[in-house]
Protein backbone atom coordinates (compact mmCIF):
# COMPACT_ATOMS: atom_id res chain seq x y z
CA UNK A 1 0.00 0.00 0.00
CA UNK A 2 1.44 3.39 -0.70
CA UNK A 3 2.06 6.14 1.28
CA UNK A 4 -1.20 8.07 -0.59
CA UNK A 5 -3.44 4.86 -0.38
CA UNK A 6 -2.40 4.95 3.95
CA UNK A 7 -3.37 8.57 4.13
CA UNK A 8 -6.03 8.41 2.27
CA UNK A 9 -7.35 5.41 4.55
CA UNK A 10 -7.12 7.93 7.49
CA UNK A 11 -8.43 10.85 5.54
CA UNK A 12 -11.68 9.13 5.10
CA UNK A 13 -11.80 8.38 9.13
CA UNK A 14 -11.78 12.36 9.71
CA UNK A 15 -14.80 12.84 7.32
CA UNK A 16 -16.85 10.10 9.16
CA UNK A 17 -15.69 12.07 12.62
CA UNK A 18 -17.08 15.13 10.87
CA UNK A 19 -20.09 13.66 9.62
CA UNK A 20 -20.56 12.16 13.24
CA UNK A 21 -19.94 16.41 14.29
CA UNK A 22 -22.18 17.77 11.90
CA UNK A 23 -25.10 15.07 13.33
CA UNK A 24 -24.50 15.67 16.58
CA UNK A 25 -24.58 19.51 16.62
CA UNK A 26 -28.02 20.13 14.10
CA UNK A 27 -29.97 17.92 16.70
CA UNK A 28 -28.00 19.39 19.33
CA UNK A 29 -29.31 22.87 17.99
CA UNK A 30 -32.73 21.48 17.03
CA UNK A 31 -33.52 20.69 20.94
CA UNK A 32 -32.07 23.96 21.94
CA UNK A 33 -34.66 26.22 23.03
CA UNK A 34 -35.28 29.27 22.15
CA UNK A 35 -34.23 31.35 24.23
CA UNK A 36 -30.87 29.40 24.32
CA UNK A 37 -30.08 31.05 21.03
CA UNK A 38 -26.43 31.70 22.29
CA UNK A 39 -25.73 28.33 22.30
CA UNK A 40 -27.84 27.03 19.20
CA UNK A 41 -26.02 29.65 17.17
CA UNK A 42 -22.88 28.04 18.12
CA UNK A 43 -23.93 24.33 17.84
CA UNK A 44 -24.89 25.54 13.95
CA UNK A 45 -21.54 27.23 13.83
CA UNK A 46 -19.73 23.97 14.82
CA UNK A 47 -21.89 22.17 11.86
CA UNK A 48 -20.44 24.53 9.66
CA UNK A 49 -17.41 23.95 10.59
CA UNK A 50 -17.23 20.41 10.44
CA UNK A 51 -18.73 20.39 6.46
CA UNK A 52 -15.56 23.17 6.15
CA UNK A 53 -13.69 20.29 7.65
CA UNK A 54 -14.88 17.80 5.09
CA UNK A 55 -14.40 20.15 1.68
CA UNK A 56 -11.00 20.49 2.73
CA UNK A 57 -10.76 17.19 3.28
CA UNK A 58 -12.09 16.43 0.10
CA UNK A 59 -9.99 19.06 -1.88
CA UNK A 60 -6.65 17.66 -0.63
CA UNK A 61 -7.87 13.99 -1.74
CA UNK A 62 -8.18 15.20 -5.20
CA UNK A 63 -4.70 16.82 -5.24
CA UNK A 64 -3.77 13.16 -4.88
CA UNK A 65 -5.35 12.06 -7.66
CA UNK A 66 -8.59 10.11 -5.61
CA UNK A 67 -11.95 10.88 -4.68
CA UNK A 68 -12.73 10.96 -1.20
CA UNK A 69 -15.52 8.56 0.27
CA UNK A 70 -16.96 7.29 3.58
CA UNK A 71 -18.22 4.02 4.36
CA UNK A 72 -21.23 5.46 6.60
CA UNK A 73 -21.25 2.47 8.46
CA UNK A 74 -20.09 3.85 12.05
CA UNK A 75 -21.47 7.13 11.23
CA UNK A 76 -25.29 5.50 10.98
CA UNK A 77 -24.75 3.73 14.14
CA UNK A 78 -23.71 7.13 16.04
CA UNK A 79 -26.00 9.02 14.32
CA UNK A 80 -28.73 6.79 15.68
CA UNK A 81 -27.94 7.36 18.98
CA UNK A 82 -27.13 10.30 18.72
CA UNK A 83 -31.03 11.15 17.17
CA UNK A 84 -32.10 9.06 20.53
CA UNK A 85 -30.33 10.65 23.04
CA UNK A 86 -30.89 14.54 22.16
CA UNK A 87 -34.36 13.81 22.03
CA UNK A 88 -33.95 12.84 26.05
CA UNK A 89 -31.67 15.86 26.40
CA UNK A 90 -33.83 18.18 24.93
CA UNK A 91 -36.60 17.20 27.02
CA UNK A 92 -34.40 18.23 30.00
CA UNK A 93 -32.15 21.21 30.33
CA UNK A 94 -29.29 23.09 28.73
CA UNK A 95 -26.36 21.69 30.60
CA UNK A 96 -26.81 18.46 30.05
CA UNK A 97 -27.04 19.35 26.06
CA UNK A 98 -23.87 21.15 26.81
CA UNK A 99 -22.10 17.71 28.51
CA UNK A 100 -23.67 15.94 25.19
CA UNK A 101 -21.70 18.59 23.13
CA UNK A 102 -18.64 18.30 25.09
CA UNK A 103 -19.06 14.55 24.48
CA UNK A 104 -19.00 15.34 20.53
CA UNK A 105 -16.39 17.24 20.54
CA UNK A 106 -13.62 15.46 23.51
CA UNK A 107 -14.13 12.26 20.68
CA UNK A 108 -13.29 14.30 17.74
CA UNK A 109 -10.33 15.43 19.35
CA UNK A 110 -9.55 12.59 20.44
CA UNK A 111 -10.12 10.94 17.03
CA UNK A 112 -7.54 13.96 15.80
CA UNK A 113 -5.14 12.72 18.02
CA UNK A 114 -4.97 8.72 17.07
CA UNK A 115 -4.84 10.12 13.28
CA UNK A 116 -2.22 12.29 13.65
CA UNK A 117 -0.18 9.40 15.95
CA UNK A 118 -0.62 7.56 13.25
CA UNK A 119 0.38 9.24 10.47
CA UNK A 120 3.61 9.55 13.18
CA UNK A 121 4.31 5.59 13.85
CA UNK A 122 3.77 4.74 10.27
CA UNK A 123 6.13 7.26 8.86
CA UNK A 124 3.50 8.86 6.20
CA UNK A 125 5.62 10.88 4.16
CA UNK A 126 2.78 13.37 3.06
CA UNK A 127 3.52 16.56 5.04
CA UNK A 128 0.08 17.92 3.12
CA UNK A 129 -2.01 15.49 5.33
CA UNK A 130 -0.10 16.06 8.85
CA UNK A 131 -0.56 19.91 8.37
CA UNK A 132 -4.77 19.78 7.20
CA UNK A 133 -5.25 17.31 10.73
CA UNK A 134 -3.03 19.46 12.70
CA UNK A 135 -4.73 22.74 11.40
CA UNK A 136 -8.22 20.95 11.92
CA UNK A 137 -7.39 19.50 15.54
CA UNK A 138 -6.22 22.65 16.07
CA UNK A 139 -9.95 24.27 15.44
CA UNK A 140 -11.68 21.14 17.04
CA UNK A 141 -9.37 22.36 20.25
CA UNK A 142 -10.85 26.11 20.00
CA UNK A 143 -14.20 25.05 19.71
CA UNK A 144 -14.21 22.30 22.51
CA UNK A 145 -12.88 25.65 24.91
CA UNK A 146 -15.93 27.26 23.72
CA UNK A 147 -17.88 24.44 24.58
CA UNK A 148 -16.37 23.93 27.85
CA UNK A 149 -16.81 28.28 28.86
CA UNK A 150 -20.73 27.81 28.20
CA UNK A 151 -20.80 24.58 30.58
CA UNK A 152 -19.21 26.77 33.18
CA UNK A 153 -21.79 29.74 32.88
Amino acid sequence: MSNNDKSLDLIHKLIEVNKERISGYEKAAEATEAIDADIRSMFMRMALQSRQFIKEIKQHVATLGKVAHDTGALALTIRAAVSDLTTEISSQNRKMLLDFCLYIEQGAKQAYDIILNALEEKNIPVPEVAILVKTQRIKISKSLSSLQSFALQ
